[in-house]
């Protein structure tokens, strides 16, 4: 489901233009975050055991949701803008 809201996000939100090089900037840091996630949770597990954390990467995954809430939203480019 995130990533049908977030997909759905860059399409509307970027120009014609420029669309296929945000989609593929946005995928390719979304790969980026997978493989940092998929090496950095064992390491982590395995230096201070799972009960610490899981907890401990939980909450950086909810600090990180703050913060991009946070953020201040984004304004949509017309074709205009984007071509220029």
């Amino acid at each position: 489901m995130a990533l049908v809201v977030s997909v759905h996000r860059v399409q509307t939100a970027t120009g014609d233009a420029v669309r296929g090089r945000v989609a593929a900037a946005f995928q390719a840091g979304d790969a980026v975050a997978a493989l940092i996630g998929a090496a950095l949770g064992p390491a982590v597990a395995a230096l201070f055991g799972l009960a610490v954390a899981l907890p401990a990467l939980c909450g950086l995954v909810l600090l990180t949701a703050v913060v991009a809430a946070r953020l201040p939203a984004e304004r949509s480019l017309s074709v205009a803008e984007s071509a220029a």
